[in-house]
């Protein structure tokens, strides 16, 4: 009997973390021409865990498929069901990104009135890239 309560619970706070997730919105972009360019998500995968202390750590792995030049992405998360975010992070297949500026390879946090950005800088160019992005959401669960 008690096994039902925990597996429910469970349910809950993955269909938050999924309401968390459908929070975000990414946008892609670069800097140059107005040729027509496009990108869509052929692959998302959103792994959510509660952890003890009652925050949440978020892997999110997002395959993008640019057609056009691309030198930029962002993540938008609002601000709504947490009470801060820690440990971020972005990589690629090759390596984890490194703070910093709009050079390719760093990312960069913004935090605003009612959401939090992340934005990183690369190159691609008609071809599938894939990236990581994870975070800890304090105050998820109380």
């Amino acid at each position: 009997m008690t096994r039902r309560p925990v597996r429910l619970r469970r349910l809950l706070l993955l269909t938050a973390a999924l309401g968390l997730a459908a929070g975000l919105g990414p946008v892609v972009g670069s800097v140059g021409s107005a040729a027509a360019k496009s990108y869509d998500f052929p692959l998302v995968a959103i792994d959510a865990r509660v952890a003890l202390d009652g925050s949440m750590l978020v892997t999110e792995r997002r395959t993008y498929s640019f057609s056009g030049d691309f030198s930029w992405a962002t993540y938008t998360l609002e601000r709504r069901g947490w009470t801060a975010i820690t440990d971020i992070g972005v990589a690629d297949v090759r390596e984890p990104y490194a703070p910093g500026s709009d050079a390719p390879r760093t990312f960069q946090v913004t935090h605003r009135a009612g959401e939090v950005e992340i934005r990183w800088a690369f190159r691609a160019a008609d071809q599938d890239v894939a990236f990581t992005i994870h975070y800890r959401l304090d105050g998820v669960v109380a």
